[in-house]
């Protein structure tokens, strides 16, 4: 038991190396993140990198399923991902090319949602692909609203889907927080999960990205009670 513990452990530092610093700022994007596994190993990848002409590309995932299985499918699609974006590929390419690598080596059981984006300075332009995680929610000003962008199968599913990008217009400055399904689908003591609504609830009042992603960790947490049931992002 020491002994899978330890490779457990060793495991889990090997996957914080693909992930960013908790803050800090990618182009001209200033985020905060933070990644709590509900178990040694988490499935849940996130990354932000500046790409060409000085956009910033940005995604937020959840293996299917916990453990092991899921951290080597996290870190298979983070890696991908990446590399595609950092090349120069379009976004919707990527995710399809992605996707398409995931259904051809992995079993049918085996999926990742994902939501990815890629912000252009230039022309105020957020363009974003939903596959299969509809979990968002954008401050343009005036307070946060559910983020509703057409949506396609999660990835690694059918190796024939193609993910087409929606691009929305930005006029000034504005927040957006992506959470992985940890956060919405946290049971309390009582059953009831957390919900979108609980993450909405946290987030009314604040003022910086750092404030957003603390009040909905601690939200969660008083929520749950005691540990996470699954991977929080």
């Amino acid at each position: 038991r020491r002994q899978i513990e330890l490779d457990l452990r060793s495991a889990r530092d090997a996957q914080r190396m693909l992930f960013p610093q908790p803050a800090g700022a990618a182009g001209a994007v200033d985020y905060v993140f933070e990644a709590i596994p509900g178990r040694y190993v988490g499935g849940d990848l996130f990354d932000i990198f500046p790409v060409r002409d000085g956009a910033t590309a940005f995604f937020l995932g959840d293996a299917v399923g916990k453990g092991a299985g899921a951290g080597v499918l996290m870190v298979s699609t983070q890696t991908l991902l990446r590399n595609l974006l950092e090349s120069g590929l379009g976004l919707g390419q990527a995710v399809t090319l992605t996707s398409r690598s995931l259904a051809k080596r992995s079993q049918a059981d085996k999926f990742v949602t994902l939501i990815a984006g890629v912000w252009t300075p230039g022309t105020r332009s957020l363009a974003l692909v939903d596959a299969g995680h509809g979990i968002a929610l954008l401050d343009r000003g005036e307070g946060f609203e559910r983020l509703r962008v057409a949506g396609d199968i999660p990835l690694g599913i059918d190796e024939g889907t193609e993910y087409a990008e929606e691009v929305i217009g930005l006029r000034g400055p504005a927040r957006l927080v992506i959470c992985s399904d940890g956060v919405v689908e946290q049971t309390g003591i009582g059953g009831a999960q957390f919900g979108l609504e609980g993450a909405e609830e946290a987030l009314a009042g604040g003022t910086c990205v750092s404030a957003d992603v603390r009040g909905i960790v601690d939200a969660v947490r008083q929520h749950a009670g005691s540990a996470f049931s699954d991977d929080l992002t």
